[in-house]
């Protein structure tokens, strides 16, 4: 007997900034999950489920995703099955799995009287360093038992209070650790296997050109890596080794720099600026150019 966890389950709690939801599984479970925003690329849910027997929670083929999850367990166990390739990963008490999802759909089993304390960090993949080549739904791209720092680390960020305003510094700090501490090892081991030939440096060469060429309206990751023969795994590596910026903040850099250009002959608005390098709204556009000249687009205008 099992819980099916519907779209407008995951749509309640997507909308949640920080604030808690609940799943009652009569006579089986209660899970109950608290969403915190650490920022807008980086969220922390933290699960406390009592299960009294054996259930399950069905996630279905709507829920698709661009996110890196780090999910660690400090008490109980758990099962993911992927609905489409059929893998299983097991998670247990004191271990750290790290999945790279596409899309959700399968079946979590929780089992009787073994109570979970776990929470979970989904990293958005465009501000990892790490280039990832997962072409599954669901890939597990390490499973290892908690090292002694990040478990320290886990632990105290498990046992803050996520209501406490005074906690949310030291909350992202912690958390921020955490994924630094995990990604800076992974992204070694990762990088020794990486090897690149003269065609994968042109690719590389070519994609900054499509970027370059497409800031109002860029091409995912995916796409571009399909647009130059490559990898996303190779492609992101690729602009880290050659031009030490992500794909994102290369995409970033054009845009800025053809924003300052547009600013500087006065012919356009801020809004029409805003639109022509990509940006549906200006206050998206305004913070952006904020963060990376240190002054807003319209100051920046009126000093010319």
């Amino acid at each position: 007997m099992g819980y099916c966890y519907e779209q407008k389950d995951l749509n309640e709690l997507m909308s949640l900034k920080n604030g808690s939801i609940d799943f009652n599984l009569p006579n089986r479970a209660l899970l109950k999950t608290h969403k915190h925003v650490i920022n807008e690329n980086v969220m922390l849910y933290r699960n406390d489920s009592l299960v009294y027997d054996d259930c399950s929670v069905l996630y279905g083929d709507d829920f698709q995703s661009d996110t890196v999850y780090l999910n660690i367990f400090l008490h109980g166990k758990s099962l993911f099955e992927s609905k489409n390739s059929k893998e299983k990963f097991y998670i247990n008490e004191s271990q750290i799995g790290i999945y790279d999802i596409k899309n959700m759909a399968g079946i979590k089993q929780f089992y009787k009287n073994e109570n979970i304390n776990m929470f979970s960090i989904g990293v958005s993949k465009e501000i990892l360093d790490l280039p990832l080549n997962g072409k599954k739904d669901c890939e597990m791209i390490k499973l290892a038992n908690l090292s002694p720092k990040s478990l320290s680390l886990a632990r105290q960020i498990y046992g803050l209070n996520l209501d406490d305003k005074l906690s949310n510094i030291y909350l992202q700090s912690k958390v921020l650790e955490l994924i630094f501490n995990e990604f800076s090892s992974l992204k070694t081991c990762k990088q020794r296997e990486i090897k690149f030939y003269e065609f994968d440096k042109k690719a590389i060469g070519k994609a900054v050109e499509i970027l370059e060429g497409s800031i109002k309206h860029p091409p995912t990751i995916s796409e571009l890596a399909r647009m130059v023969s490559l990898n996303e795994f190779k492609l992101k590596y690729g602009f880290r080794k050659y031009h030490n910026s992500s794909v994102y903040q290369t995409l970033l850099h054009f845009r800025m720099k053809k924003a300052k250009e547009l600013l500087k002959n006065q012919e356009f608005s801020i809004s029409e600026i805003a639109k022509e390098v990509g940006y549906k709204h200006v206050g998206s556009f305004s913070s952006k150019f904020h963060s990376y000249f240190g002054v807003n687009p319209k100051k920046y205008s009126l000093d010319i």
